[in-house]
């Protein structure tokens, strides 16, 4: 079984600033038949794979709006993943980047 919630938020604070926001959440639970390949790509194989896992991406920023195709945003986003079928079973990200964009 699996589940995708996901829902964004964008507010006009002042002309031409807006506030954004969004969340995604995935959890999949289940087992699913895999490949199993050689060096060349060849299917040599079938396993059975487990899968038990949760992802969430959150995120928060500032856009500002130079024209309706060119926009300006500061924004910050965090990564939780936790798998608990695999040896790293947990997965944590941060990041905070600017993004000019251009739409032409």
């Amino acid at each position: 079984s699996s589940l995708l919630l996901a829902a964004g938020l964008s507010y006009e604070l002042f002309e031409n600033l807006r506030l954004i926001g969004g969340a995604k959440i995935f959890s999949g639970k289940g087992n699913e038949v895999g490949t199993q390949r050689d060096e060349y790509d060849q299917v040599i194989g079938y396993e059975l794979l487990d899968f038990d896992s949760q992802e969430k991406i959150l995120l928060l920023g500032l856009q500002y709006n130079f024209t309706k195709d060119i926009y300006f945003s500061l924004q910050t986003n965090k990564i939780d993943v936790d798998d608990k079928t695999s040896e790293i079973n947990q997965l944590t990200l941060n990041r905070i980047y600017f993004m000019f964009n251009m739409n032409l």
